[in-house]
């Protein structure tokens, strides 16, 4: 029996088999790709036909809205009516109004239900390293761990990255990510970005000429943030996220395992972020995991160094 409730947003991109597996509940954002006939996502539009649309039309550069402070609302009521505190992670409030809305929804639960417990949490991220931060959440829940534990320790599940590339950069320019001239440049020269997402912002990490080789720098530069920060990878939980092509990410991960001994979670990027990142989209991201320190203590610490020795 669960003690507390874990809630996100539609960016964490888990599907409806994991979200149902996992026991938590998510807030979909709003999706449109003519700005008249609004769906939301997983509800009445479904990833495939999401992308089915962008492929076929590639002029077609659909928008999103973030869930209302009702729809979270309804479900912190629904929370405490149940008697469960209630722990909110949401997409980085610095992409999305969805943190303010859950804020809000909090605000309005407490003046009618003053000893209610819920906690927002921005996460400072977004996708599928988001869902790993609600994996996270959960082993901490399944783990025995109290409410008001999670909430403490979710903030040590930190020095999160996501290193990734996409096929191009228009969705970015349309997203207003980047100006039109760098979408300009990029397209005439047909490079291939490298895009780091720290902090809760994203960071160009450079170009590369052929998607192969922006694979590679992908690979090195996780490498290179390990050893410059010593860490291990042991204490680390990693995810690959991915749009179309399944063969590419797969080969991905097989080239990740191989290098650094790590395994992946393997995750298909939802709409709210493709709208961004075009179909294209492909990246690994990592977050410590709440054991860390007793697993460094049973395995002992997986250096890059002895990852490489293993190799060999």
């Amino acid at each position: 029996m669960k003690t507390f409730e874990i809630i996100s947003d539609g960016s964490c991109d888990l599907s409806t088999e994991q979200v149902k597996e996992l026991d938590v509940k998510v807030v979909n954002f709003n999706i449109t790709f003519d700005a008249e006939h609004t769906y939301v996502e997983n509800e009445n539009l479904t990833l495939d036909d999401f992308y089915n649309q962008i492929l076929n039309n590639p002029n077609l550069y659909p928008t999103t809205s973030c869930p209302s402070p009702n729809s979270y609302y309804e479900l912190f009521l629904n929370s405490y009516k149940n008697g469960l505190p209630v722990l909110c992670i949401c997409i980085s409030s610095k992409f999305s109004g969805s943190y303010s809305s859950a804020i809000i929804a909090k605000d309005q639960l407490l003046e009618e239900f003053p000893d209610a417990k819920v906690e927002i949490y921005d996460c400072r991220c977004n996708t599928v390293l988001q869902g790993l931060y609600v994996k996270e959440a959960v082993r901490m829940r399944n783990d025995g761990k109290s409410f008001d534990e999670v909430v403490k320790d979710i903030k040590d599940v930190c020095g999160s990255r996501i290193f990734f590339t996409v096929s191009n950069l228009k969705y970015l320019e349309h997203g207003g990510r980047i100006g039109k001239l760098s979408a300009l440049i990029g397209g005439i020269l047909q490079l291939n970005p490298i895009i780091i997402l720290k902090h809760g912002e994203i960071f160009s990490g450079g170009v590369a000429l052929k998607r192969k080789r922006a694979l590679n720098n992908i690979i090195d530069k996780l490498g290179a943030y390990f050893e410059k920060n010593k860490l291990s990878f042991s204490d680390y939980r990693f995810v690959v996220g991915y749009c179309v092509d399944k063969d590419e990410v797969l080969h991905l991960i097989d080239m990740l395992h191989k290098k650094y001994n790590i395994n992946c979670d393997l995750e298909r990027i939802g709409a709210t972020i493709a709208v961004h990142t075009g179909p294209g989209a492909i990246g690994i991201g990592f977050v410590r995991k709440f054991d860390h320190l007793l697993a460094s203590e049973n395995a002992g610490v997986v250096n890059l160094v002895t990852a490489k020795e293993n190799k060999n």
